[in-house]
């Protein structure tokens, strides 16, 4: 392939990584959004950045195509394999081969995404964590209402194990 046409990849991949780390940053302010309205219990919020963040996922998968071809392409014009594997070839394998500010450019954009992918994958990592323990939370909540007298034990004067007395909470409640 020409130097032509290695220049039209190196800016289509330009492009599409510009792109992605676009949507990266949009990602990680739909995941804190998303926090947030976890802090304040604020359901409606929750469902709706959880909306945008699958928004904004499908137009990552959509803007991975074009990244894709242009690798591709660079990779069969430079004569580096794995052109087509699913992962394809690292950039900086690609970045080594170009010459001139096409190279500077492409490293400059691919560490920029790489740090915002961090950022995101670390405030998934935060939701996670909270999402576990809110689980936990309504278990123990949801265990506690509806749990069967004879389930339940306490201490006798005596320092024995009785039976629980009472209703469940649910009977009490109507």
């Amino acid at each position: 392939m020409s130097a032509a046409r290695v220049e039209t990849c190196c800016e289509e991949l330009s492009i599409a990584l510009e792109q992605l780390a676009s949507l990266q940053e949009a990602v990680f302010e739909a995941i804190s959004e998303k926090l947030d309205s976890m802090r304040r219990a604020d359901v409606e919020a929750m469902i709706k950045a959880s909306h945008r963040e699958a928004e904004l996922v499908r137009q990552i998968r959509a803007t991975d195509g074009p990244r894709q071809g242009a690798i591709d392409g660079l990779s069969a014009a430079l004569g580096i394999p794995g052109a087509g594997d699913v992962r394809g070839p690292r950039l900086s394998a690609i970045v080594s081969r170009i010459e001139g500010p096409a190279s500077e450019r492409l490293m400059r954009i691919g560490q920029t995404l790489r740090t915002k992918m961090l950022k995101v994958a670390e405030a998934n990592r935060v939701v996670e964590l909270v999402s576990r323990e809110m689980l936990n939370h309504f278990r123990t909540l949801f265990a506690a209402i509806v749990r069967d007298d004879g389930e339940l034990a306490t201490y006798s004067s005596g320092g024995g194990i009785n039976r629980a007395t009472g209703c469940r909470v649910l009977d009490a409640v109507g």
